[in-house]
């Protein structure tokens, strides 16, 4: 099985050391994901996560691919989001479309790049033989009403489809039942929380942040 992880960007923060984290032990313990490749729209740092999951998990076929497309939308830039997303969905369909692929897909909704949004949400309501994960770890639902905003004026069906070949991941209870609460069946949403090294590191000052970097 192959696996697909698309993000916007792989810069230090939360997301991608859910994602550093998660591919790691995907290659220690899930040996029948033959290969993974990270898709994102920046470069930044892709290099050094990409190295670090080599690293700690050499027998894991990894790779990053940069598509500018994917990457966050300003709403001042004056970019059209239909034509953007009429290139992602070709993008997808033409690079990533596969029976034995699944994507796991993190913030599709933020409201970062709703062409994206709206290309994914298209493609996986007209093509069940796709496979997704979608994983949440923000809503603009909550105190991000420019996010929703931006995200509402492109995307005006439902943002959180209900379809068989998606599952939803969270990373609590609490934004588990969110869901459920709000409809989606209680069988396509699983809390999923962040993983960890498992190897902590030690603080070496009480009063510094000894945390790893993709955490902070």
């Amino acid at each position: 099985m192959r696996l697909a992880i698309f993000h916007y960007h792989l810069r230090p923060g939360g997301v991608t050391g859910v994602i550093t984290e998660a591919s790691i032990a995907i290659g220690r313990y899930l040996p029948e994901v033959d290969k993974l490749t990270i898709v994102t729209g920046n470069p930044e740092n892709t290099e050094r996560v990409v190295d670090r999951i080599k690293r700690e998990a050499p027998d894991l076929a990894v790779s990053v691919r940069v598509h500018p497309e994917l990457g966050y939308v300003s709403q001042q830039n004056g970019v059209s989001l239909s034509r953007l997303q009429h290139q992602i969905e070709e993008l997808l369909r033409d690079k990533y479309f596969d029976n034995d692929m699944v994507w796991w897909v993190h913030n599709y909704q933020l409201g970062k790049n709703p062409a994206f949004t709206a290309a994914l949400i298209d493609l996986l309501e007209h093509n069940p033989e796709q496979q997704a994960i979608l994983q949440i770890h923000d809503f603009p639902e909550c105190a991000r009403p420019e996010n929703l905003r931006f995200l509402r004026s492109h995307v005006s069906g439902p943002v959180y489809p209900i379809i068989d070949n998606v599952v939803y991941a969270t990373l609590n209870e609490r934004d588990r039942r969110l869901l459920v609460d709000a409809g989606v069946p209680r069988e396509a949403v699983y809390a999923l929380p962040n993983p960890v090294s498992e190897k902590p590191r030690a603080p070496t000052n009480a009063n510094v942040d000894s945390r790893p970097a993709e955490w902070q």
